[in-house]
Protein backbone atom coordinates (compact mmCIF):
# COMPACT_ATOMS: atom_id res chain seq x y z
CA UNK A 1 0.00 0.00 0.00
CA UNK A 2 3.12 2.72 0.88
CA UNK A 3 4.98 1.99 -2.13
CA UNK A 4 3.28 3.13 -5.56
CA UNK A 5 3.97 1.83 -9.06
CA UNK A 6 4.64 3.64 -11.90
CA UNK A 7 5.41 1.40 -14.84
CA UNK A 8 8.24 -1.27 -14.24
CA UNK A 9 9.29 1.20 -11.62
CA UNK A 10 8.64 1.54 -8.05
CA UNK A 11 8.73 4.79 -5.97
CA UNK A 12 8.39 5.88 -1.93
CA UNK A 13 6.75 8.94 -2.22
CA UNK A 14 8.04 11.16 0.97
CA UNK A 15 8.28 15.27 2.05
CA UNK A 16 10.32 16.95 4.01
CA UNK A 17 9.08 17.89 7.01
CA UNK A 18 10.39 21.38 7.38
CA UNK A 19 9.67 23.04 3.43
CA UNK A 20 7.18 20.42 2.65
CA UNK A 21 9.24 19.59 -0.99
CA UNK A 22 8.06 16.04 -2.22
CA UNK A 23 10.65 13.55 -3.19
CA UNK A 24 10.04 10.07 -4.76
CA UNK A 25 12.56 7.47 -4.38
CA UNK A 26 13.47 3.86 -5.47
CA UNK A 27 13.04 0.74 -2.78
CA UNK A 28 17.29 0.20 -3.13
CA UNK A 29 17.28 3.92 -1.71
CA UNK A 30 15.82 2.88 1.68
CA UNK A 31 17.48 4.35 4.59
CA UNK A 32 19.99 6.44 1.93
CA UNK A 33 20.25 10.02 3.44
CA UNK A 34 20.17 13.11 1.29
CA UNK A 35 20.23 16.57 1.88
CA UNK A 36 17.13 18.91 1.37
CA UNK A 37 16.66 21.93 -0.71
CA UNK A 38 16.16 23.62 2.24
CA UNK A 39 19.15 22.32 4.67
CA UNK A 40 17.51 19.81 6.17
CA UNK A 41 19.28 16.15 6.22
CA UNK A 42 16.57 13.27 5.21
CA UNK A 43 16.44 9.68 5.30
CA UNK A 44 14.74 7.79 2.88
CA UNK A 45 11.35 6.37 4.13
CA UNK A 46 10.68 2.46 3.94
CA UNK A 47 7.04 3.12 3.07
CA UNK A 48 5.43 6.45 1.29
CA UNK A 49 3.64 8.80 3.38
CA UNK A 50 -0.31 9.02 3.07
CA UNK A 51 -1.29 11.48 1.16
CA UNK A 52 -2.89 14.36 2.07
CA UNK A 53 -6.87 14.03 2.10
CA UNK A 54 -8.27 18.08 3.03
CA UNK A 55 -11.76 18.59 2.78
CA UNK A 56 -12.88 21.58 0.82
CA UNK A 57 -13.59 23.29 4.45
CA UNK A 58 -10.00 22.12 5.86
CA UNK A 59 -8.52 24.38 2.52
CA UNK A 60 -10.64 27.02 3.52
CA UNK A 61 -10.14 27.08 6.96
CA UNK A 62 -6.27 27.33 6.21
CA UNK A 63 -6.21 29.53 3.53
CA UNK A 64 -8.01 32.12 6.25
CA UNK A 65 -5.91 31.09 8.73
CA UNK A 66 -2.27 31.16 7.12
CA UNK A 67 -3.80 34.73 5.67
CA UNK A 68 -4.13 36.31 9.03
CA UNK A 69 -0.76 35.30 10.24
CA UNK A 70 0.90 36.32 6.96
CA UNK A 71 -1.71 39.88 7.61
CA UNK A 72 0.01 40.56 11.11
CA UNK A 73 3.69 39.36 10.34
CA UNK A 74 2.75 42.18 7.25
CA UNK A 75 1.15 44.37 9.81
CA UNK A 76 4.71 44.30 12.24
CA UNK A 77 6.81 44.71 8.94
CA UNK A 78 4.69 47.33 8.02
CA UNK A 79 5.14 49.32 11.34
CA UNK A 80 8.69 49.18 11.10
CA UNK A 81 9.08 50.63 7.91
CA UNK A 82 6.30 52.89 8.20
CA UNK A 83 8.10 54.32 11.95
CA UNK A 84 12.00 54.28 10.21
CA UNK A 85 11.05 57.09 7.62
CA UNK A 86 11.14 60.62 8.28
CA UNK A 87 7.79 61.25 6.62
CA UNK A 88 4.26 60.34 7.91
CA UNK A 89 2.41 61.12 4.95
CA UNK A 90 2.95 57.72 3.67
CA UNK A 91 2.00 55.72 6.93
CA UNK A 92 -1.44 54.37 5.94
CA UNK A 93 -0.09 53.31 2.12
CA UNK A 94 2.79 51.86 3.83
CA UNK A 95 1.40 49.66 6.30
CA UNK A 96 -1.47 48.69 4.18
CA UNK A 97 0.74 47.44 1.63
CA UNK A 98 2.50 44.89 4.26
CA UNK A 99 -0.61 43.51 5.36
CA UNK A 100 -2.14 43.36 1.75
CA UNK A 101 1.21 41.74 0.87
CA UNK A 102 1.36 39.33 3.87
CA UNK A 103 -2.24 38.00 3.71
CA UNK A 104 -1.42 37.37 -0.07
CA UNK A 105 1.56 35.40 0.77
CA UNK A 106 0.28 33.73 4.00
CA UNK A 107 -3.09 32.32 2.33
CA UNK A 108 -1.32 31.07 -0.89
CA UNK A 109 1.88 30.42 0.19
CA UNK A 110 0.04 28.87 4.03
CA UNK A 111 2.10 25.33 4.87
CA UNK A 112 5.27 26.39 2.64
CA UNK A 113 6.00 30.01 2.72
CA UNK A 114 5.31 30.39 6.96
CA UNK A 115 8.19 27.66 7.89
CA UNK A 116 10.68 29.49 5.67
CA UNK A 117 9.96 32.79 7.39
CA UNK A 118 9.92 31.04 10.53
CA UNK A 119 13.68 29.86 10.03
CA UNK A 120 14.92 33.19 9.03
CA UNK A 121 13.17 34.66 12.06
CA UNK A 122 14.94 32.36 14.28
CA UNK A 123 18.02 32.18 12.79
CA UNK A 124 20.90 32.69 15.05
CA UNK A 125 23.20 35.76 13.72
CA UNK A 126 26.41 34.56 15.48
CA UNK A 127 28.15 31.22 13.81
Amino acid sequence: MGRQHVGKHRFIRFKCPDCLRHYKSTPERVGEKLLCTCGRELSVPAESEPPDRKTLFDRILAFVLFGLCGAFFGLLIGLCIALSIRHRDNFVPIVGSAILIGFLLGAFGGERVLPVLARLWYRDPLP
